[in-house]
């Protein structure tokens, strides 16, 4: 029989089939994988508390599934009663954990990992959100070679996070893919090529709200100073800045061309926008992001 000519209908239609069963076939493997793994978190601070409500929250596993570990009881009360595994001792969730997911500080994550290092299984997938803590440093102090170097933002607590992610050579591409799908559950998923690429997502999305937040409050307190109330100022910053993140998200055009529409020749806007490039409002900024990212990688020679 003479095959599909490149191009054809036919060719497209078969494509297709095969695009959606190889989907379909990812979905039910996710599922099953996510139904069947045991995800160990250490540390229910922010972050670590805000990965697991989202992990429950998108059901992309099962509450019995989920282990967490923290000092306080207080913070691990929400998960406890959700029906999750929870200790005030990581000794205790460690062992026969699939992926375990590191929450804790910086600065005391290698020693702890070296006194977790008998715990931990050969197959175990390590995932570290700690800033500056190289693979190589996680690796040798855990004795794992499959390492994930993960930089979230805290808006990973309503499910609007941007993460970062970097995988070590020893983690699989199949295993890659899981974890993509784990991370897509409360952020858009970044891909870094280089380990490098982790301290520049940290200095730009990782930091990122805070800048945010910086402008925030400079706008509202000029709106106060303006004469409008505390309630009333707060209002007119935020909406502004969702506002125009929506319609930049919706419209599709470019950033500069969205703020052309709003600059009229001679207008209050470009009097705004004249001031910032005489100040060197731009160079402000950058300067900002890089000192965020060359801290990053101080901290992540050791320094």
């Amino acid at each position: 029989m003479q095959g599909f000519s490149r191009g054809s209908p036919h060719e497209s239609f078969e494509q297709k089939t095969i695009d959606f069963f190889c989907e379909k076939r990812r979905e039910w493997r996710l599922f099953f994988l996510f139904m069947m793994m045991t995800i160990s978190i250490i540390g229910a601070g922010n972050m670590g508390s805000a990965i697991a409500q989202a992990l429950l929250s998108s059901q992309v596993i099962l509450p019995e599934n989920l282990r967490i570990a923290d000092p306080s009881t207080e913070k691990l009360q929400f998960f406890k009663n959700a029906g999750c595994d929870t200790s005030t001792k990581a000794e205790e969730i460690i062992p026969r954990s699939d992926i375990l997911l590191l929450a804790t500080k910086p600065q005391v994550l290698p020693e702890l990992l070296e006194s977790w290092k008998d715990l931990l299984g050969k197959n175990t997938i390590l995932l570290s959100i700690a800033a500056g803590v190289s693979v190589s440093t996680l690796q040798q102090k855990s004795g794992l070679l499959k390492i994930v170097r993960i930089m979230p933002n805290t808006p990973a607590q309503i499910g609007m996070g941007v993460s970062g992610v970097y995988f070590s050579p020893a983690v699989e591409k199949e295993e890659q893919i899981d974890i993509n799908a784990l991370l897509d559950s409360f952020s858009v998923v970044i891909p870094c090529e280089t380990e490098e690429m982790i301290n520049a997502i940290t200095a730009l999305s990782g930091s990122g709200p805070a800048y945010v937040f910086r402008i925030l409050e400079i706008f509202a307190g000029k709106a106060e100073e303006m004469g409008f109330s505390v309630s009333h100022a707060q209002t007119i910053a935020l909406q502004t800045l969702l506002g125009a993140g929506m319609l930049a998200k919706k419209s599709g055009e470019s950033f500069g061309i969205l703020r052309e529409k709003v600059t009229s020749k001679g207008g209050t806007t470009a009097a705004a926008l004249d001031l910032f490039a005489s100040e060197k409002l731009e160079e402000v900024i950058k300067n900002g992001i890089d000192a965020a990212f060359y801290r990053a990688q101080e901290l992540s020679s050791g320094k």
